[in-house]
């Protein structure tokens, strides 16, 4: 099926970005930000390496392989002002929206930035046996500096660092969530004035590296899926999202908005259509609704996982940990790389893939009308 012009387009424009970047990148590299390059290449496991995946093209280009992008170099700053600590709180797309918005103020600023995991909930066990050291690490290559590193523990022997507010640092204030259509120039993310929205995918793509061992994992376990062509995504949101007082949307919306998108971009033929979600019993409710399309998810044959709720993570074994978000990653990749992705606003979910897709033509939320309300994201 040949793709809209726009969708073709958005897709070009993102790999010429991608290519644009590395390029000015290497060209400008000092000699240490190309031995701590290197180092980081040092992190990629046998068999990582750039191949041809059965996956839509330019998801597993940007997602499956290698990123293109370089790691951001965390120690390049001035250590003579104070460290920012960015707090590790929430959910993990909650954490991390936090962690881009953060990271980039402190770039802007020229400052070193350290996580702090240790008040998160995903980093929290109540049986030592449970605990492991970081989150962070078990999952994604580098973020910022580790809080034992040199840097760090100098600034706290000095009193000499600070710890954002979340609310009114970086989720309150609009320049700092680097909202749409307004350009900002930070150049340790890129050398020239960019949206904020391009700032923000740019930035997640140098700042948010899973692990070679959890991408070629992912992106093997989305191919098996048979998710080579053109599909639907839907994200479904469950769990704790009651006790925040938010109404779920009745799964008949999906099913409304995906006829639309049928009808206007696969020609009426229905695709196949991979449900993310919290909540394992909305597959079948979804095969009842529409018992001749083709639905398939993450979900384990006869799983009852009834929402996610962040309070439980604090039992969880490392095993039963690794398997969640095991299962976490392809849904984020499977949101990422679907021709149309219909979601909930309410959810970071939905901020995170947003950020992780090429374009905003394609990107559908059920709880609102607007799209628009995007641009503050």
């Amino acid at each position: 099926m040949k793709k809209p012009l726009i969708w073709r387009t958005t897709t070009a424009v993102w790999s010429l970005i991608g290519g644009v970047l590395l390029f000015g990148f290497i060209c400008n590299s000092s000699t240490n930000e190309k031995q701590v390059f290197r180092k980081l290449e040092s992190l990629e496991y046998d068999g990582s390496t750039n191949r041809t995946w059965k996956l839509p093209e330019w998801g597993s280009q940007a997602w499956c392989n290698p990123p293109i992008l370089q790691p951001l170099h965390f120690e390049l700053c001035d250590q003579t002002k104070p460290v920012n600590i960015i707090p590790f709180i929430g959910g993990l797309t909650n954490a991390l929206k936090i962690i881009i918005i953060g990271a980039i103020k402190s770039l802007e600023e020229n400052r070193c930035f350290t996580i702090d995991e240790t008040t998160g909930h995903l980093y929290r066990r109540k049986r030592k046996e449970d605990q492991f050291g970081s989150f962070i690490q078990r999952y994604f290559e580098p973020i910022g500096l580790p809080y034992d590193h040199a840097i760090v523990k100098k600034a706290f022997r000095n009193n000499n660092t600070y710890r954002f507010d979340i609310i009114k640092d970086l989720l309150t204030d609009s320049y700092a969530r680097r909202i749409h259509d307004i350009n900002y120039t930070i150049p340790a993310i890129y050398t020239t004035p960019l949206d904020g929205h391009v700032m923000k995918k740019v930035a997640i793509q140098r700042l948010w590296r899973p692990l070679p061992k959890w991408r070629v994992e992912v992106c093997e376990a989305l191919e098996k899926q048979g998710l080579s062509d053109d599909f639907i995504a839907f994200s479904v949101r469950r769990g704790d999202k009651r006790i925040e007082h938010f109404h779920y949307q009745s799964l008949d919306t999906y099913i409304k908005q995906a006829e639309k998108d049928i009808d206007k971009i696969f020609g009426g033929v229905p695709p196949k259509i991979f449900v993310a979600t919290d909540d394992c019993s909305v597959l079948a409710d979804f095969r009842s609704i529409r018992p001749t399309w083709t639905f398939v998810s993450e979900c384990y044959p006869n799983e009852h996982q009834h929402g996610f709720k962040l309070e439980d993570t604090q039992m969880w074994t490392q095993e039963h940990t690794d398997k969640h978000f095991s299962k976490f990653f392809k849904e984020l990749y499977a949101l990422a790389m679907s021709r149309v992705f219909i979601g909930v606003g309410y959810s970071n979910v939905a901020w995170f893939s947003y950020f992780m897709r090429p374009d905003r033509h394609s990107f559908r939320l059920v709880d609102q009308n607007d799209i628009s309300n995007v641009d503050m994201w």
